[in-house]
């Protein structure tokens, strides 16, 4: 259970340099123009306002990290898991505004400065005499604890330092105090840039590793889709660099995977993020501001497949519409326009305060290679010498600062033997043989290697008899933004003996296969609108170029094109995408899962992937199913990493019979019926003495669509107990405490306790214990 003390301690006056203004405080300065940019430009130099708490145990949450669907537009500041301590203005000014809420930003005060910018101050225990008074008048009048905004009519005055409230946990979250600076448009500035911190962050930032990313007809070090890079630190400074070999060839991204270390060793967001190839900086972007607009930008600035509260995933190319990336350089023109050769991604990142890490990256960007071969094939040696292998190459073109090997594999692919070519550009036939092979060969690989990686494996099969028993080919499916990749799993297929015939819109597309260390993949672009029908996938096994063999796939990719509003439809459920959702065409994989729920599923199990691109909030998701008791009834979302189903903020039409959901990131959702009423659990008294109650605490928790706090009903030895103000269930802690302790007496007592959940499934417990 929360420890709710409040801790008085004298101010220490940390800041310097008061700025006021004396002009009396007139709501019409809320529509004033500013420049946040001038603001912020001005605090690098001096922080212009105070520390709003009379402790320093450092910072939890900064400006701009990633929250789920959304930045997060102040600091959070320690208060030691408690609750109390109290809270001064930062500068002079005006409490105009207050809040009583019961979620969200809790109990909050709005403080507007003589300067023109605001402070906020959220997740308040309380408020100072003067405000308190002015809660409780409100509170009568309204008949309500939570009343939520209120404008005061006359703002009360307040100087720099001046009490103002009490750090508390109200709203969400575990104790700590969030403090916002704002603007007079409302844009929120960043407060590490304008508050004067007692104590100075050492720490510096942590570059734990890069990803690439392929990009049209690429591949990183040989694999289709995308490949982790761990960074290392050297020992004497904040430099990172990736000893492993990065081996290229076509396009690519790349994403940045990095944090800070707050002063309370807590991982954090970032300041500002640079980079540049080869000298040439192409890449940057930093958090002075945030706007609600800026909110759709996050899967611009996050890959949110990757991303989450402390797990940061930066996407280090600009793309169309990215507004908050400074440079503009069109990433996929830098990186087309790079000569064959060795070059080097710099990397500065920057926290808060002023702590700088630099990473380097060497990569090798090299052409895809060429090899035609018109003779293969194998003999046995006399005296049992082994087989040999023979082989005429009419063609071979790779990087001269490459080289070549040629492995060679038996049906069960173990390795028979190995070998190298000295050549690296080969126009005229040329005959090639290799003796001693140990055992009957069934495949022979060509590999092309750069610094010990191989980045291309060109595989020609010997023995093409199982060719006749293929009934199914294993496919792994890799989106990048309108290109879809299809990697065939099975390695027993050569990609000369293998050919996809994508039909789109009744339209067919012959595609040929391509190699890579992944195995063979076929790459195209899907035609077919959201709305469209599935594409077939038939995938032809040749024998000798005649086809032997036939399999069939159908998938639900689509197309959706930049700026344009779309629906699609699978039975009940209905997907709509705003015209603003998509800035860029993208492709789409739609899929049915089949997850275990534990609860009564009514609908399919859907999803939409790739999970890299953020919906924000321009995506619905929409059940249509008319059912009996739709209270009990909601959009469950499935959490890949527990395994489990949760809840999501479910709109219901009582006309239309349609749940529906706003949509932030793509994932797997369903309706499912949530029957499972409320657990309660009596954690005790903490004593076994009357004298010494303080309190009685339940844990009270609910599975489906969470505790109704409203329904909520404790009886103590038949008498009605938790109908003040005193009383509140806390989510975070999943904790109810009971302070109706003169009810108690000594010996046997009875609580009772009556309650219900969102889904209308009710509980009733009863609990005896004993007093002495």
């Amino acid at each position: 259970m929360k420890n709710r003390i409040n801790i008085k301690i004298i101010l220490l006056m940390l800041c310097v340099g008061i700025i006021s203004f004396t002009y009396p405080f007139a709501s019409n300065q809320e529509n004033q123009a500013s420049d946040p940019q001038k603001n912020i430009s001005a605090a690098k130099q001096t922080a212009i306002y105070g520390w709003p708490l009379d402790i320093n145990n450092g910072y939890s949450s900064d400006f701009q990290e990633y929250r789920t669907g959304h930045f997060h537009a102040g600091m959070d500041l320690r208060t030691f898991q408690k609750d109390g301590y109290p809270v001064y203005a930062i500068t002079n000014g005006w409490v105009y505004k207050i809040r009583m809420a019961k979620r969200g930003g809790g109990r909050s005060i709005f403080f507007k400065h003589d300067d023109g910018n605001k402070s906020i101050f959220l997740h308040l225990q309380g408020f100072e005499k003067e405000l308190e008074k002015i809660v409780e008048q409100v509170q009568k009048e309204k008949k309500k604890k939570y009343f939520g905004f209120y404008k005061l009519p006359n703002p009360i005055r307040y100087t720099r330092g001046q009490l103002i409230g009490y750090s508390g946990e109200s709203g969400a979250g575990f104790p700590h105090l969030h403090v916002e600076i704002r603007d007079p448009k409302n844009v929120a500035l960043n407060p590490f840039q304008l508050i004067e911190f007692p104590a100075r962050d050492e720490n510096f930032p942590i570059m734990k590793g890069i990803v690439f990313k392929n990009r049209e007809t690429p591949s990183v070090n040989g694999l289709i889709g995308e490949k982790y890079f761990r960074f290392h630190k050297k020992e004497t400074s904040n430099e990172y660099y990736i000893p492993s070999p990065v081996v290229i060839t076509g396009n690519f991204n790349m994403m940045l995977d990095t944090y800070d270390i707050a002063d309370t060793g807590k991982g954090v967001g970032i300041y500002r993020i640079q980079a540049s190839i080869d000298g040439n900086p192409y890449y940057s972007v930093s958090f002075d501001t945030v706007t609600r607009n800026d909110n759709n930008q996050l899967s611009f600035v996050y890959d949110v497949s990757h991303s989450s509260l402390g797990y940061y995933y930066f996407n280090l190319f600009s793309q169309k519409r990215y507004t908050l990336e400074q440079k503009q350089v069109p990433f996929e023109q830098l990186t087309r326009s790079l000569e064959p050769g060795k070059h080097n991604v710099e990397i500065q990142v920057t926290d808060h305060f002023g702590n700088v890490s630099n990473g380097s990256v060497v990569f090798y960007k090299v052409i895809e290679p060429e090899l035609e071969l018109s003779g293969l094939s194998i003999e046995e040696m006399e005296e049992d010498q082994g087989y040999r292998l023979k082989m005429v190459i009419d063609r071979l073109k790779s990087d001269p600062a490459g080289m070549v090997l040629i492995e060679v594999y038996d049906s069960k692919e173990q390795q028979l033997s190995t070998g190298t070519i000295a050549y690296r550009d080969i126009s005229e036939k040329k005959t090639f043989e290799m003796d001693g092979i140990k055992g009957e060969a069934a495949y022979v690989d060509f590999k092309f290697q750069m610094e010990g990686v191989s980045y291309h494996t060109k595989r020609y099969v010997l023995n093409t008899d199982h060719y006749e028993d293929i009934s199914d080919i294993p496919t792994e499916l890799y989106i990048d933004r309108d290109e879809v990749f299809i990697i065939v799993k099975d390695k027993r297929f050569c990609a000369r003996d293998m050919v996809l015939n994508a039909i789109q819109d009744g339209k067919p597309e012959l595609i040929y296969a391509k190699d890579s260390a992944s195995g063979i993949y076929f790459r195209f672009k899907p035609v077919n609108a959201l709305s469209g029908a599935p594409v077939q996938l038939r995938f032809s096994i040749l024998k000798d170029g005649e086809p032997i063999a036939q399999v069939e796939k159908r998938v639900n990719l689509f197309y959706l094109p930049e700026n344009s509003p779309a629906k699609y439809n699978y039975h009940e459920f209905t997907a709509e995408f705003v015209s603003h959702a998509v800035n860029e065409s993208k492709a789409f994989l739609f899929e049915e899962m089949k997850y275990s729920t534990g609860y009564p599923v009514l609908s399919p199990q859907v999803r939409f992937t790739p999970n890299n691109f953020s919906f924000i909030d321009t995506v619905i998701f929409k059940f249509k199913k008319r059912l009996s008791n739709p209270k009990q009834v909601g959009i469950f979302r499935y959490m890949p990493g527990s395994r489990s189903w949760r809840y999501v903020n479910t709109q219901y039409d009582y006309t239309s019979a349609v749940y529906q959901v706003k949509v932030l990131t793509p994932a797997t959702y369903a309706l499912l019926r949530d029957r499972f009423p409320p657990g309660v659990k009596f954690l005790g008294t903490g004593t076994k003495y009357l004298k010494s109650v303080e309190h009685i605490v339940l844990r009270i928790t609910d599975k489906g669509k969470g505790v109704n706090e409203g329904s909520i009903n404790v009886w103590i030895n038949g008498k009605r107990a938790c109908q003040n103000f005193d009383w509140e269930y806390d989510p975070d802690y999943a904790s109810f405490e009971i302070k109706d302790i003169h009810l108690l007496h000594k010996g046997k007592n009875v609580l009772r306790v009556k309650l219900r959940d969102h889904a209308g499934n009710r509980t009733q417990r009863v609990f005896k214990f004993k007093l002495k």
